[in-house]
Order: C-alpha cells, then structure tokens, then sequence
C-alpha cells in the first residue's frame, strides 16, 4: 500500500510538472513552454520576447490604473491561452516546424488579444503608456511584426470607433 501511494504521488507530480496553465499573475508559462519544446535553438520567441514583455507589463502594471491593469492581465491570459491553444494543436509536429509556428501564431494573436482586453477602450494617453512599452525595442526586433500588429490593431479600432458614431 505505502508503495502504490509513493508510485500515485510520484507519477501525479511527474504529470503535474508538464501542465501548462496560462495565468493573470505571472509569466511562468512562457518558461514552462521553453522548458518543454525547446524551442530557443529555432527561435527565441519564448524567453525574449513572451516572458520579456509579459514581465515588463505585469511589473508596469503596479504603477498603472485599474483599466491599464486589467488590460495587462486580461491580455497576458489572452496570449498565453492563444499559445497553449496552437501547443495542443501542433505538439506532434516536428520541432522546427512547432516552433517557427509558435511565433507566428504568437503574433497573429496579439492583436485580438490586445483589442478584446479592451485595448480600443482604453484612453489616448493609457494606449500610449501600452505603445511606448512596446516599441521602445520591439521597433528593433521585430519591425515586420511589430508595425504589422500597430496596423491591424488601430485599424480594428477605427473602425470600432466609427461602427460607436
């Protein structure tokens, strides 16, 4: 009995160890995805950029107001549940193809992700505290990307702008 309890508890932790639970609170996911597809030999999406900005925004947060702060958090859930999604998808492709994937799927997901955390909702001068977070390296990075999402988002918040006129 003492050895099928040690064997339970031993194979729950083992299971436990490899779960990936998208999370308001902290930037583990990022880590923890790494950790399992090793994906930083193709890309360093994970750790550089996903753990990078989700940190730089939960420790901005801090010093933000409620709307800022609940779009922080609503959005880092947003882009970790988008890459648990793609994860559950794609896990048996080879592992250049998961991960050359991952960060596409990544950044086509930030926008959305942005604007149905309420980016659109958000005040000139609160959007413009998200932008200058973003762009100070992002611009360097990633400027494809970068300017790519800047144009889809404003875009789908004109035209939410112009459907509240």
């Amino acid at each position: 009995m003492k050895h099928t309890f040690l064997l339970f508890f031993l194979m729950a932790s083992a299971i436990n160890a490899y779960e990936l639970i998208p999370s308001k609170e902290n930037c583990d996911f990022y880590l923890e995805l790494e950790e399992q597809q090793r994906c930083n030999i193709y890309t360093n999406y994970l750790k550089n950029y996903g753990f990078k900005y989700c940190n730089l925004f939960l420790q901005a947060k801090t010093n933000w107001q409620v709307p800022l702060q609940t779009w922080v958090e609503e959005t880092a859930f947003c882009l970790q549940e988008k890459l648990l999604e793609y994860h559950s998808e794609h896990i048996n492709n080879n592992r250049q193809d998961y991960c050359v994937g991952l960060e596409q799927a990544a950044f086509a997901s930030h926008p959305d992700c942005y604007k149905n955390s309420g980016f659109c909702q958000l005040s000139y001068d609160q959007q413009l505290k998200i932008v200058s977070k973003i762009t100070n390296l992002d611009i360097i990075l990633k400027p494809k990307q970068t300017l790519q999402q800047a144009l889809l988002i404003a875009v789908d918040c004109a035209k939410e702008t112009c459907n509240l006129l």
